[in-house]
Parts: C-alpha cells; sequence; structure tokens
C-alpha cells in the first residue's frame, strides 16, 4: 500500500492485517504497507490492528487541515512493534505537533498517549540536538515506553564540551531506569 496527501483520504476508517509485518508511512512521499493498494493515510483510526506488525516507519507532519483528526489511534494500535521509527519534516512542540498556522494552534497529533502499551525495546534518535524540545521528548520517551532497553543517538557535534553537555543531559533524564543510552557524534 502506498500512502499519499494524508489530508484528503476520507474513504476508510478501518485498518487491519492479521499478518502485516513491515509499516512505513509518509505523509509526503510514497508509504509502503507491503499491500497492493494505493491510499493515503486516514483521520481518526477507529479500528486498528497490526498484531503481527514487527516495524513501523511514521513519517509525522503539520497538516493542512487539523480539524480533521490524527494518528493517534494508528499509533496506539502499533502494540507488538519492535522496531519504531518516527521522524517528522517540521519542528514540534512538546509533546504535541502543532501547525502554527491554524489559529488555535490546536494538537494535530498526541504521539506520546498510548506509548505505554508499544513494546518498543531499541529507539534510534538521529539528528539530536539537545534542545528543551528534544529533552522534554526524550523524557517522555523514557518514562512512557516500559519496555525500552537500549536508546540509540546520533548527533552532528564535534566541540567536545557540547558532547558532554548532550551526554550528561540525557544521562540525568534517566533516572533511575534500566535503560542504557548509547551516544554517536559525528561532524557535520
Amino acid at each position: 500500500m502506498y500512502v499519499f496527501d494524508w489530508d484528503y483520504w476520507e474513504q476508510c476508517r478501518t485498518v487491519s492485517c492479521p499478518t502485516l509485518q513491515r509499516l512505513i508511512i509518509n505523509c509526503y512521499g510514497s508509504t509502503t504497507f507491503d499491500l497492493s493498494r494505493r491510499k493515503t493515510v486516514t483521520d481518526g483510526y477507529p479500528i486498528v490492528n497490526f498484531d503481527s506488525l514487527v516495524e513501523a516507519k511514521l513519517t509525522l507532519a503539520s497538516r493542512k487541515h487539523p480539524q480533521k483528526g490524527s494518528p493517534e489511534n494508528l499509533i496506539k494500535g502499533l502494540r507488538n512493534v519492535e522496531i519504531l521509527e518516527l521522524s517528522s519534516f517540521q519542528t514540534s512542540e512538546g509533546p504535541l505537533h502543532c501547525d502554527r498556522r491554524w489559529p488555535a494552534r490546536e494538537p494535530v497529533c498526541m504521539c506520546f498517549s498510548g506509548l505505554e502499551s508499544c513494546p518498543v525495546e531499541v529507539l534510534e534518535i538521529t539528528e539530536y540536538k539537545g534542545t528543551k524540545d528534544n529533552l522534554e521528548h526524550m523524557k517522555n520517551f523514557l518514562e512512557k515506553l516500559l519496555c525500552l532497553e537500549l536508546v540509540k543517538v546520533c548527533a552532528c557535534e564535534t566541540d567536545d564540551e557540547k558532547k558532554l553537555k548532550l551526554t550528561n543531559d540525557l544521562l540525568r533524564l534517566r533516572g533511575p531506569s534500566k535503560c542504557k543510552i548509547q551516544f554517536q557524534f559525528i561532524a557535520s
């Protein structure tokens, strides 16, 4: 299945495939569901059944019409996912992705709700910058992903003092958690 144009697909409200093992959703490009259907990601999935799904890649983005719904139920439905890749085309604010163009700044996606039921063991973060928003997101992941064993963090940083700050900030967030945090610093 290929997913295009999140804003305009309103025909289907049920997503169910008991044997699906890989899912990739990208709001601005082709998306692979490993099915033979071309559609877009729907709004407000009332039923999500991906029990056999082991890997999911979701690209979340602010939408033109945030009043149409969010992928919250889709994210909650990823119960057995072992590899979850979340990415975004825009910068997000806090635990909610907001559309700055929308007057009320209503949430587009409550990405952290439902994470407690997600059995992700390894989380990979790329392009980590250590901003306040990054730290808030990491705090939510560390608190809510109850099965999390390892977080791999990749940051573009060469300055030793900044590397130390990024490392210490994340280790402080971890608290008494048994989750390990691995760092990889690369030159930009």
